[in-house]
């Protein structure tokens, strides 16, 4: 990438990292890295996660089923929580918004 390249997309880069979209999610990232509650459910959920990837190996029928029941109730125990949707819907903004810059940028290369 010749430096001319490169020091257009670091410019893109810092005006996406100075946008509105880009401070909301990071906001939103922060606040819920400091709720106890939140963690916590991510922690279970991913503890969950761990145990249904094992299950689904063994070829526990009855247990993944359980399994996949307890990661939903814990799905809607955190879109209950307006933080936490609000997180989420930051992160699809931002990562379409990426994924067009990214489209964009490589049509322009003609990658």
């Amino acid at each position: 990438m010749n430096e001319e390249l490169k020091a257009a997309v670091n410019e893109a880069i810092e005006a996406i990292k100075k946008g509105e979209l880009y401070s909301n999610y990071i906001k939103a990232y922060e606040l819920m890295a400091k709720n106890e509650h939140i963690q916590n459910l991510l922690a279970e959920y991913k503890a969950h996660q761990k145990n249904l990837v094992n299950l689904e190996q063994v070829g526990k029928t009855d247990a993944i089923i359980s399994a996949k029941q307890q990661l939903q109730a814990i799905e809607n125990e955190l879109e209950q929580i307006p933080l936490y949707t609000q997180y989420q819907q930051y992160e699809a903004e931002l990562n379409q918004y990426l994924e067009q810059f990214s489209s964009l940028l490589l049509s322009e290369l003609n990658i």
